[in-house]
């Protein structure tokens, strides 16, 4: 971005960005009827415009007195500002005066509306949706220089993700047993997760043979089940899932309880990679999610649906199609889910 400087104040800028063109039949309807292109008409969906909701203004209605909680930390604190240390904070009074404000905000807003939603408190904004039957020939905006034009983007110019499992030696990935690489638009919103399946009939027979027998009745008393099992003579296979897929599986096997490492990360445009390690251990379910533009409630309700199904499943003894990803990789799935979509809500609510 470039500031534009007149009379000595910024009042103006530039900056670089990204929009698409379409092939429009746009003479003489200006694209309200569309029989054959004739035209390239610019769009761009980020240009758009808000309606705001005001919240109740908490800061002017219960005001907090700063001022008496930096006093009370100048006096209690050792401050040393030549060298830039503080010891010795009123972690007390800092709790005390924070409790008490909280308590404040509490009774003023259950006052005003004890049905209040966080955007009734801290205010709202949302998309105006214009439907136009004529699309306009220009951006909203001046454009100054146009460059990089190109039909599609290119793969460098594309988010990805990746995830890279493989063995470890001296800290150092080994042989590459599972490698996934693809865009993030392609994996938006869909269930991610590594985890292992006996390499061979022999080895899942060796499971089985360590589970307790069924009674009389045919049911197996669950405190029977082994916490352990011999993983030194058991050999499993490392699977990566998308969705309801088995993407990609390791095409050697390890033994249960090796050590594994694993480098998964995004593609920036522009920055390269960006990616972490960890160390997985054969055996173990790892689900994985990615927060991409948010959460979307359409993709919290199908999980939701997704676990109430697998609940009347096992409540009414139905065990068909019951696997790995219904029994245990939702269940942390939706853990993570949570995970982001708190995030999310209070990087909002700072934003505020």
């Amino acid at each position: 971005m470039k500031m534009l400087v007149s009379g000595g104040k910024v009042t103006h800028f530039e900056l670089e960005h990204v929009w698409v063109e379409a092939w429009i039949d746009y003479l003489p309807s200006r694209g309200a009827k569309h029989q054959r292109g004739d035209s390239w008409i610019p769009m761009d969906a980020s240009y758009k415009q808000y309606d705001y909701q005001e919240g109740m203004a908490l800061s002017e209605a219960v005001p907090f007195d700063a001022q008496a909680l930096a006093d009370s930390i100048t006096e209690h604190s050792t401050i040393n500002e030549s060298e830039g240390w503080v010891q010795g904070l009123p972690q007390q009074d800092i709790e005390q005066a924070l409790a008490q404000y909280q308590t404040q905000l509490e009774a003023y807003i259950n006052t005003q509306n004890p049905d209040a939603t966080v955007g009734d408190v801290l205010g709202t904004s949302s998309i105006k949706t214009v439907v136009r039957e004529s699309l306009a020939a220009s951006l909203p905006y001046e454009l100054r220089t146009r460059k990089l034009v190109a039909s599609s983007l290119t793969d460098n110019q594309r988010w990805k993700f990746k995830y890279t499992l493989g063995t470890a030696q001296y800290g150092q990935m080994g042989d590459t047993l599972i490698n996934i690489n693809q865009p993030t638009a392609a994996l938006a919103g869909k269930k991610l997760a590594l985890s292992f399946t006996p390499a061979s009939e022999a080895d899942e027979q060796l499971i089985a043979s360590y589970l307790p027998e069924p009674d009389e009745n045919g049911e197996i008393d669950p405190s029977q089940i082994p916490n352990t099992l011999p993983g030194y003579l058991i050999n499993l296979k490392a699977e990566f899932s998308i969705g309801d897929h088995i993407a990609e599986t390791a095409p050697s096997s390890m033994t249960m309880g090796s050590e594994l490492l694993e480098e998964m990360g995004y593609w920036q445009p522009n920055r390269g990679w960006n990616s972490s390690r960890n160390q997985p251990v054969a055996g173990e379910y790892r689900a994985i999610a990615l927060d991409l533009h948010g959460i979307s409630a359409k993709q919290a309700e199908q999980l939701k649906n997704d676990m109430e199904t697998t609940q009347q499943k096992i409540n009414s003894e139905d065990y068909t199609n019951l696997g790995k990803q219904q029994l245990v990789g939702d269940l942390l799935y939706a853990t993570i889910l949570s995970y982001f979509a708190l995030n999310n809500v209070q990087d909002a609510i700072s934003a505020k």
